[in-house]
């Protein structure tokens, strides 16, 4: 997630680190088997709404490149948004590994 941070603005990371809730619930639907309620499917629903609006604005918007970098802004903001969402994969299945192996205590 740092590396991708040093290629996107700062607030578009923290924006899309909030698609860990998602992926997270996604994850213990599967390997948790837990079951999730109307009030649950409808947060997710804002929270992955408002994470693909800012992810397109970002991508979408090639007004200012980025000063310190010699790549194009269009690779770098792509690249940038891609290595965060793997990145949040990643995170996510930590989670669930530590809720799976912790969960009994």
């Amino acid at each position: 997630m740092n590396i991708a941070l040093t290629m996107v603005a700062a607030s578009v990371y923290q924006m899309l680190r909030g698609m860990i809730i998602v992926i997270t619930a996604g994850m213990s639907i599967i390997f948790l088997k837990r079951k999730l309620y109307r009030h649950h499917w409808s947060s997710m629903g804002f929270i992955f709404l408002g994470v693909l609006l800012v992810g397109i604005s970002y991508a979408i918007d090639t007004k200012d490149p980025p000063k310190d970098t010699d790549a194009p802004e269009e690779k770098t903001g792509a690249l940038g948004l891609i290595m965060l969402v793997v990145a949040q994969f990643f995170a996510a299945s930590l989670l669930i590994v530590e809720e799976k192996l912790l969960g009994n205590y």
